[in-house]
């Protein structure tokens, strides 16, 4: 599987998981941010551990401002950091 597909199979259940999470507590309690944000930093691991084939730059790397290296969970379907196509394997056969 690509980077690309598992990128946006993880956004896919973190999204499902995320407004489970909140439609159930909105109605069982008012008490739903420590859950919510713990699932938010919990995602965003599992999201750095998808990488580019290519050069290893997490596909969550947005790229550099002012010298600091910027993460985020948008979608690209080329690597910010060496501009390899993410849904193609590394053996470039597909």
């Amino acid at each position: 599987m690509t980077a690309y597909k598992k990128f946006l199979l993880t956004w896919l259940v973190i999204m499902v998981i995320g407004f489970l999470i909140i439609f159930s507590f909105l109605y069982v309690s008012d008490q739903f941010v420590l859950p919510f944000l713990l699932f938010i930093f919990i995602s965003q691991i599992f999201l750095s551990k998808i990488i580019c084939p290519n050069c290893g730059a997490p596909v969550t790397y947005q790229g550099k401002i002012a010298g600091t290296r910027i993460y985020g969970g948008f979608l690209h379907r080329k690597c910010r950091a060496c501009e390899w196509d993410l849904n193609k394997d590394l053996s470039g056969d597909r």
